[in-house]
């Protein structure tokens, strides 16, 4: 994941999502444009806003809302990692964390 500004507007800040086709399978390659179709399809303050995607031979960019917190994933593989349960309540406090550095 890499952070960009917008070059006409430095206020602006989106995260971009750099895919390498090369390393999915054709099921996979499915399942990331489902992600974007659904991306696409909702508006909610809970859910990262998809802006656009380009794509050339070797890469996917999935141009999104830049969400400083990180990625509630990266939070269970780090649980994970350290042998440890990771439940809907330690999920829900991780967001209200986050939620509050805003």
């Amino acid at each position: 994941m890499y952070r960009a500004k917008n070059r006409n507007d430095h206020s602006i800040v989106v995260a971009i999502k750099v895919i390498d086709k090369r390393n999915l399978d054709e099921d996979e390659l499915k399942d990331t444009m489902m992600e974007v179709e659904f991306l696409q399809s909702v508006d909610h303050p809970n859910i990262v806003r998809y802006h656009e995607t380009y794509d050339d031979e070797r890469y996917l960019y999935l141009i999104m809302e830049n969400c400083p917190g990180g990625e509630l994933f990266d939070s269970l593989e780090q649980f994970e990692k350290n042998g440890e349960p990771y439940t809907e309540e330690m999920a829900a406090e991780i967001i209200q964390k986050i939620l509050l550095a805003l």
